[in-house]
This record gives C-alpha cells, structure tokens and sequence, in this order.
C-alpha cells in the first residue's frame, strides 16, 4: 500500500530533539538488526560512547506527512566513504517510503559533505524491503559477504553490500560494478 509520499529527511539535533529519536529508535523492532530491540539504558549508552556525535558521524530524521517515521545514523563523514544504517519505524515498513528516504538521505549527504565520494550500507539477504530500496534508489549491488549476518533464531544468513558513488549520483547514471572475475 503505497501513500502519498511527503518524504522529507534532514539532520536531527539530537541532543535537543532526544524524544522523537528515542520514540523511533527505542519504539520499534529491528528484526534485521544485531541488537533486535532497543533499550532506553542501550540507546543512552550508545549516545554517551558518541556512535551518533558529529563531526564523524550524524543522525537524519526522516518524516512523512509530518511524521517522524525512520531514522538514519550516518557514519564516516570525516572519510571519503560514508556508511548508513536506516531504519524505518514498524508500522511504516513496506509502504514506499524507505526508497525515498534513502534518495533524499543520498541527496542530504552528498549536498552537505563534498569530500565523500560514496555511500554505502549494508542489509541482510532476508531484508527483502531493504534490498529494494536500495535497488529502487539506484544504489549498485557491490558485495555479497556469505554467512555474514545471523538472523533472530540464531540462523546464519549471507549480507549484501549497496553503495552509490558521488558521480553516478551527479550525472543519475548507474553504474554497474565490474567483478572482473
């Protein structure tokens, strides 16, 4: 069920705007993810150890008619490569909107930080919405890491690598990765 998409994601504040990434972070399953369910006590250990301070790395709101509905913590923004981890809140999964999101988010990083070349993130093979979005985003499926990941009962399950580079970005082509095999 697709919505009307009003998609927007910008860079949060956190430390003044602690209770919306909280509610989304803490709110939600993340079934795809090593640590499935966020505790208040992790998520604050988390803050305090800085995985979401600047200048290295930043945490994007994403809204949809209003709504905060997804967060993106985006690493490596001092380096040339940028990695994300987004996650869309649960009962606003399989609607469309992680595929724009992560558009936008592509556009929020490149815009803001000239000295990354490329961005990439990192999903389970099981990810299928995940892996979708990536696809529908124009990010190029780069690597397939076997057995990297391990699903909630336990189970290992392979890890597939995305990225978009700056100049597939600039010209809205897409190009292919060359394995060269």
């Amino acid at each position: 069920v697709r919505k009307n998409m009003n998609c927007v994601v910008r860079w949060a504040d956190i430390k003044h705007e602690w209770e919306p990434f909280e509610n989304v972070f803490c709110g939600s399953d993340w079934p795809f993810h090593l640590e499935h369910n966020v505790s208040h006590e992790s998520l604050i250990r988390r803050f305090e150890e800085q995985e979401f301070s600047e200048p290295n790395n930043r945490v994007a709101f994403i809204h949809n008619d209003g709504e905060h509905v997804g967060i993106a913590i985006v690493h490596g923004l001092q380096d040339s490569t940028a990695e994300i981890d987004m996650r869309m809140a649960a009962k606003y999964r399989n609607q469309g909107i992680g595929s724009i999101a992560l558009i936008k988010l592509t556009d929020l990083i490149f815009e803001s930080k000239s000295s990354i070349i490329r961005v990439e993130g990192n999903t389970r093979s099981d990810n299928i919405a995940m892996r979708r979005a990536f696809n529908s985003a124009g990010w190029v499926h780069e690597a397939h890491y076997r057995e990297a990941g391990v699903t909630v009962q336990g189970i290992r399950c392979d890890v597939m690598g995305y990225a978009v580079i700056r100049s597939d970005w600039e010209s809205g082509e897409r190009t292919i990765a060359s394995l060269g095999e």
